[in-house]
């Protein structure tokens, strides 16, 4: 994969890989009920952390972007919800074949999954339970 420009590259491309010291992840919480998530926030752990949900909206898929999503407060009224940039959708999640374009996201505080550009338009999910995690509006393949 290209590194895209814009990015910092680490280390000189050799095949021994790269050591990097004091790397931290940034922590996206206490955002508004609807946020719509940028790309320089590729590789932050979202929190869905209100009691009256929350939607957020993912960026274009652009290959090699990562979103970490984790529930630290089940929502009491409302839902939580993903949606992706209009074109993008979610692989991995529906067991049927069919790919989401916006889903409920269900489960338990603790509960959290990751998301990743494997390539431009198309995410794909993991993570503990992943496919129990999402109530899925669903388009055909």
């Amino acid at each position: 994969m290209a590194i895209p420009e814009g990015l910092e590259r680490l280390g000189s491309g050799g095949t021994g890989g790269t050591v990097v010291r004091g790397l931290h992840r940034v922590i996206t919480s206490g955002k508004e009920a609807v946020h719509q998530l940028e790309t320089h926030e590729s590789g932050s752990v979202i929190l869905f952390d209100r009691a009256d949900g929350q939607a957020y909206t993912l960026p274009l898929a652009l290959e090699g972007g990562v979103y970490e999503f984790a529930i630290t407060v089940a929502p009491t009224a409302g839902e939580n919800k993903i949606t992706t940039a209009d074109g993008d959708f979610i692989l991995g999640a529906a067991a049927d074949g069919t790919t989401i374009v916006s889903a409920v996201v269900t489960g338990a505080i603790g509960d959290r999954f990751q998301l990743t550009a494997i390539n431009d338009g198309v995410w794909l999910v993991t993570g503990a339970a992943a496919v129990a995690t999402f109530a899925a509006v669903t388009q055909p393949i």
